[in-house]
């Protein structure tokens, strides 16, 4: 490539090189002999100038070879031409929840993951995580870059080398009963300077092929407990106008457990027998509240 441009040089510069008709005999001119008159000449043998370049049809002495100069333009543009590559950025998201099973009262916290699985580096990278109304209150977040808005549900992540990923973890509050109320909310990528070769960003994920979206259900789906109850009294016979005491224990044999708060209620009735009038209850659960019914002659015991 030095070469070429050297003599690119001479014929910028003014320089010129002329041929003539050399006998058979004669051997060719080496470079740089100088006959009388100045310029440097070269001799044509065989077709050829000095073995470099095939001249094409009867070339005159002294005739100047501007040919020569148009070759080496084309051999030095195709040199000097580079390549261009397309940047792009393969983004995935992934979305979890630490409780499938959150409900009413509840905190949750959500992970968003975004990976760059390359080959070049992604610039400008936005996410969006947004809640539905009514159903989950924001508490937190921590991203491990960038910054969460609440408020828009835009994670602003930023630059993601590839290889590379950034985690957001977003705290919530469960506002629904999610055993009869389900929440599913979904996260995307949703702008990004390179192109992805796979996914659109901001586009709802409209293709099942796509890997920039995910979405996670929280359902509270229903329990299962063995709840029995044993009843025993004080003393047996007993004596007219002698105090009886009923004593109920009830017992959750699992394996869920109950919880009023996600409508998990629990009641407990004991109808008296004729002869005998109520006094007065006590438990020893204080979730436990037992009320007297004169029209029924029962005591109904309800864990609030």
């Amino acid at each position: 490539m030095a070469g070429m441009a050297q003599r690119l040089l001479l014929f910028m510069t003014g320089k010129q090189w002329k041929t003539r008709k050399c006998p058979t005999s004669e051997q060719l001119r080496g470079p740089g002999s100088t006959p009388r008159g100045g310029a440097p000449e070269r001799c044509t043998h065989g077709g050829r100038v000095d073995g470099r370049v095939k001249l094409m049809g009867t070339h005159n002495p002294g005739r100047v070879m501007k040919s020569t100069l148009v070759i080496l333009l084309v051999v030095i543009a195709t040199l000097g031409a580079t390549q261009s590559v397309r940047a792009e950025a393969d983004l995935s998201l992934t979305k979890t929840v630490d409780n499938t099973n959150g409900n009413l009262g509840e905190t949750v916290t959500y992970t968003i993951t975004v990976s760059n699985g390359g080959p070049s580096a992604a610039t400008g990278v936005v996410a969006e995580d947004g809640f539905p109304a009514g159903k989950l209150s924001y508490i937190s977040d921590t991203p491990s870059q960038g910054s969460y808005d609440d408020a828009t549900g835009e994670w602003l992540v930023g630059t993601i080398a590839a290889g590379a990923s950034a985690t957001l973890e977003i705290v919530v509050q469960v506002l629904v009963d999610t055993n009869s109320d389900p929440v599913t909310n979904t996260a995307e990528v949703t702008a990004a300077n390179e192109p992805d070769p796979d996914s659109v960003p901001d586009n709802s994920g409209v293709s099942p092929d796509e890997d920039d979206t995910d979405s996670v259900t929280i359902h509270d789906k229903a329990k299962a407990t063995d709840l029995g109850i044993v009843k025993v009294d004080s003393q047996d016979p007993i004596a007219i106008d002698e105090p009886l005491a009923y004593t109920l224990t009830v017992t959750n044999h699992g394996p869920d457990k109950t919880d009023s708060k996600k409508g998990h209620e629990v009641v407990a009735e004991d109808r008296l027998p004729t002869g005998v009038v109520f006094v007065s209850t006590a438990g020893t659960d204080p979730d436990f509240v037992c009320v007297y019914d004169p029209v029924e002659h029962e005591v109904v015991c309800r864990r609030t």
